[in-house]
């Protein structure tokens, strides 16, 4: 978990460094440009037809068993038919990229105006020459390597920083930005390659491709492509839709806004997927109890540093943007306060969406999430008409709520049974009155700091207070239940035992695998 918290660290202060620098020298429509860009490009991460995460969870069951000729079967097969599908996206995007009406999807005016299907060019070709690689990547993390994954993946994030920041001082355009961060992602992800090779002996040489293999992984991958599907439009909509209707120098202060709330969010996604592996190690070996302790333990630990998240979020959030990037950035506090609350329901999803992704019970949290992006696009381009770019927050809200929130709690219980929900309430009464103080602390405190000293002064003690509640909070209980409260037991590190293995069968029937 170590290398997971550093990674998470040093994104996070990659991005808080580097944000002010690259809006600053970029300016706001060019940093729009480059949002925009990327946002756009994202999308074509669909192409990967989720392969990826059912190649990974393939290999990592097949490593487990140690047959390691069936792990690199399924390696060659999984990335050769990621590599027919991107030459053919290749071939289309050289098509395509040259008779879209760039000036309509972005607009922009000025030189950058001229430069964009150059610079979409450059991102997607980049993009999807990169996208085969990540099937060496996740299946480092869901065979265990996870520590080598995330610090792979903080080099990059260095490096990126580091060189894309010195480029842009030295007076370089975004043309060659595009390329310098493209290439980077090129050369850290060709390196994981050759770790888990030498970490695994599997190979994906072609020899090794087998059409029945291959054909055989299309079944899972295809409500991990319905999710990725529905995904990328979630959380790359809003940018796209800003660009078209309000322009690109609008779109900076809401992209700095979910940034914020992303990067704060950040840890609690990290803490949950380092569970991803426990998880799928006690659903594939039948381990009832092993794997209700460990989803109780993650959303714990979700739970408890999520609400200090959002607490801090909430209060101070405005102040923190304010100092950053200044003013003229800020997105305004009704869409700031509608982006924390949606970070805020993320949050609390995060250890169900890893417990459901790792464990390929999938299928009915991927129809739904079709449903939310429906929602959601459809509700933004009506609010943005009434409230503007708070519209567009609104309608990422409310699909939350009508959409993959209500299913993918539905199939977590389905999953674990109905003792998922005592867990829950157990957990959320220990850090309610937590949550009260700290925010009874963070009122009294003085708002709307204006230097960095202030600012820091606040958050320790919100901090403090919340640290030395909860603590209190949990010894009291503990105190009442004297040791047997069933949840704290089974939360424990290493309460889960051998009797796990007893427990009664842990896939529904009917749920496809």
């Amino acid at each position: 978990m170590a290398a997971t918290y550093l990674n998470t660290a040093v994104t996070a202060l990659s991005s808080l460094i580097v944000i002010p620098i690259y809006l600053h020298l970029l300016g706001r429509e060019r940093f729009g440009v480059w949002v925009a860009v990327t946002g756009f490009v994202g999308y074509l991460g669909l192409v990967n037809l989720g392969l990826e995460q059912a190649v990974a969870n393939r290999f990592a069951e097949a490593m487990g068993r140690r047959d390691v000729r069936r792990a690199s079967r399924v390696l060659a097969s999984g990335f050769w038919s990621y590599v027919k599908v991107v030459v053919v996206c290749l071939v289309v995007c050289v098509l395509i990229i040259p008779a879209v009406p760039w000036q309509v999807v972005i607009k922009t005016g000025g030189a950058v105006r001229g430069q964009i299907p150059v610079l979409v060019a450059i991102a997607a070709g980049t993009f999807l020459v990169d996208l085969p690689l990540g099937v060496f990547s996740t299946s480092l993390v869901t065979s265990g390597w996870i520590h080598l994954q995330q610090l792979a993946s903080v080099a990059q994030t260095i490096l990126r920083a580091l060189v894309g920041s010195l480029y842009l001082l030295a007076g370089g355009g975004l043309t060659g930005f595009f390329l310098i961060l493209g290439l980077i992602t090129l050369a850290s992800d060709s390196v994981l390659w050759l770790v888990l090779r030498r970490k695994t002996s599997a190979s994906a040489r072609p020899l090794h491709r087998d059409r029945v293999e291959a054909r055989s992984l299309r079944s899972p991958s295809f409500y991990f492509l319905v999710l990725q599907v529905s995904s990328t439009i979630l959380f790359g909509s809003d940018v796209l839709i800003i660009a078209w209707a309000f322009g690109a120098r609008s779109v900076a202060p809401y992209a700095i806004a979910v940034g914020l709330i992303t990067l704060s969010s950040g840890t609690v996604a990290s803490l949950t997927t380092n569970f991803g592996p426990r998880f799928l190690g006690s659903y594939s070996n039948r381990q009832a109890d092993g794997l209700f302790g460990d989803f109780s333990r993650s959303l714990l630990l979700s739970l408890c540093l999520g609400s200090l998240v959002l607490v801090g979020l909430f209060l101070e959030g405005r102040s923190f943007i304010m100092l950053w990037v200044g003013p003229s950035a800020y997105v305004g506090n009704a869409t700031f306060y509608l982006l924390a609350a949606i970070g805020g329901a993320q949050i609390l999803l995060f250890p169900s969406d890893t417990l459901l992704i790792f464990t390929t019970q999938h299928r009915a949290y991927a129809i739904s999430a079709v449903w939310e992006a429906v929602v959601r696009v459809g509700l933004a381009l009506v609010l943005l008409r009434l409230w503007g770019i708070a519209g567009i927050a609104v309608a990422g809200l409310i699909g939350r709520f009508v959409g993959c929130g209500p299913t993918v709690l539905a199939r977590t219980g389905s999953l674990l049974g109905s003792r998922v929900w005592k867990a829950a309430a157990h957990h959320l009464g220990l850090v309610a009155l937590p949550v009260l103080i700290t925010v009874a602390v963070g009122v009294s405190l003085p708002r709307q700091q204006s230097n960095w000293a202030g600012f820091i002064v606040v958050v320790l003690t919100l901090t403090l207070a919340f640290g030395l509640a909860l603590s209190g909070t949990y010894l009291l209980h503990r105190r009442r239940s004297e040791g047997s409260c069933e949840f704290c037991r089974l939360t424990a590190v290493g309460g889960a035992g051998a009797a796990d293995l007893a427990s009664p069968a842990l896939h529904p029937a009917g749920e496809r695998r």
